[in-house]
């Protein structure tokens, strides 16, 4: 996703992150039918506990939405949403 700090804005890599996966969830719930999801660890600008708790929340989301994709991640535990 290619997201970085931005002192002048007054945004953290947390809140990029942020906002580029409600770009995508905006996107998916708009387009159904054309989009194809690809992420690799996402809100790694976090803890490990709002990472696990944001990541299972966002993919719980998408996955209501009928979004298909990838998403690579060395949290085991959200593997059971598989």
């Amino acid at each position: 996703m290619r997201t970085s700090d931005n002192l002048t804005e007054n945004s953290s890599y947390f809140f990029a992150e942020l906002s580029r996966l409600r770009k995508l969830m905006d996107a998916v719930e708009q387009n159904k039918s054309t989009v194809f999801v690809l992420l690799d660890e996402i809100l790694k600008g976090t803890n490990s506990k709002d990472k696990e708790e944001g990541s299972y929340k966002f993919m719980e989301k998408m996955q209501s939405l009928g979004a298909e994709g990838v998403i690579a991640t060395h949290d085991l535990s959200l593997c059971k949403l598989e």
